[in-house]
């Protein structure tokens, strides 16, 4: 039974193309500004970067439905829930598109019927290595979200700058001295003001770097590596 966000990608991806059409499917984490801080040093380095995401653990809270963990409401778990936002990211961060993508799930802690987390490493057509690692098994008290960028210039971490509210750090590690360098950014920022002024300033006519095709390539290739993954758990 194919899963629920199968059939809109299908027709979305044959319906007849527009200049002027917009969907931010996939960018939830580009608009940050500890994100695109992070972006313009990895892309200043002349590196070879290699990512790093943690993620959450959902629960039904008050008892009720727990739709991240019903695959007929969700279409998966962990991965299809959380990885395609932290994959979309690295793309962004390296400015060239993923070529290749690997999926490996695990279902260990959690009794749901999905994968509760999985590894995710890809390769962009330049070599570059992405790695994320999403979870819902992961206690709320453990470190929940990280973004780490190694270069040869030295490394950047960013901690908890990609959840729903703001705030968080970014560190630079010299690879020469060793030295740790706070990059400032706004931490005040929501991160939901900054997407919807980004999705109103596209809609107005201004630059933007939203792409049908980009995301819907993107979707293919998550598909095809978590359909295989999915016939493995």
């Amino acid at each position: 039974m194919p899963r629920p966000s199968d059939q809109p990608s299908r027709d979305i991806s044959t319906a007849p193309r527009s200049t002027s059409a917009i969907t931010p499917r996939t960018a939830r984490w580009r608009r940050r500004s500890a994100t695109e801080r992070s972006a313009d040093r990895s892309r200043c380095a002349s590196s070879t970067p290699v990512g790093s995401t943690r993620a959450w653990s959902p629960t039904a809270g008050d008892g009720g439905c727990n739709w991240r963990a019903d695959p007929a409401a969700a279409g998966g778990g962990a991965v299809i829930d959380l990885a395609l936002h932290g994959l979309d990211l690295a793309a962004m961060l390296v400015d060239e598109p993923l070529a290749r993508l690997h999926i490996d799930l695990q279902r260990r802690i959690h009794d749901y019927p999905v994968d509760d987390g999985g590894i995710l490493s890809g390769r962009t057509a330049g070599g570059i290595l992405v790695q994320s690692h999403v979870a819902y098994n992961c206690p709320e008290v453990l470190p929940r979200r990280r973004l780490e960028i190694l270069g040869e210039d030295g490394l950047l971490v960013a901690t908890d700058t990609m959840g729903q509210t703001e705030g968080g750090t970014v560190i630079r590690r010299c690879a020469r001295t060793g030295d740790e360098t706070a990059l400032p950014f706004d931490a005040a920022l929501s991160p939901f003001a900054a997407q919807a002024a980004a999705f109103a300033a596209a809609v107005r006519g201004d630059a933007h770097d939203f792409s049908i095709d980009r995301d819907l390539s993107l979707m293919r290739l998550f598909d095809a590596a978590y359909s295989e993954a999915r016939s493995c758990l």
